[in-house]
């Protein structure tokens, strides 16, 4: 017989996940589960029975602490600052090489320079806050 995965389920939780053939006793204080290839199952769902008798596996609710996403907020600040003055220096670049043509033309390109730069100023000043509690300033055309 081949291996199959096989979840492991203890007081409503899957604890792991192992391959096995599925024959004999190897872990007796736990109920297995064959997990077919749709199954969304994975250690740490809670699993329980329905009325049927099949297993209804529940993803964990994941819970993210003020302080950690004060962190993702400045680490995505610092990102689209970085994305921001990359535009920046595009932008400058086609004004300096008077490359207009079609959407870009010379007021479109100004207007678009100066919607990234109140925009790259605005996560400067929220960088520099260094909280990262507020929501992040919108990017330019939001």
């Amino acid at each position: 017989m081949t291996a199959s995965s096989y979840a492991l389920i203890k007081d409503g939780v899957v604890v792991n996940a192992v391959l096995w053939d599925g024959e004999g006793d190897l872990f007796p204080e736990y109920e297995t589960y064959e997990i077919k290839e749709e199954d969304p199952v994975s250690p740490g769902f809670t699993a329980e029975k329905d009325k049927k008798g099949n297993w209804v596996f529940t993803a964990p609710v994941v819970e993210i602490t003020p302080e950690e996403r004060a962190q993702k907020n400045l680490s995505t600040a610092q990102s689209q600052y970085n994305r921001a003055s990359a535009q920046i220096t595009a932008l400058n670049q086609r004004i300096e090489d008077e490359d207009y043509s079609g959407d870009y033309t010379e007021t479109a390109v100004a207007k678009s320079k100066n919607d990234w730069t109140t925009y790259r100023k605005a996560l400067r000043a929220y960088i520099s806050e260094a909280d990262g509690k507020e929501a992040l300033p919108a990017p330019p055309g939001f």
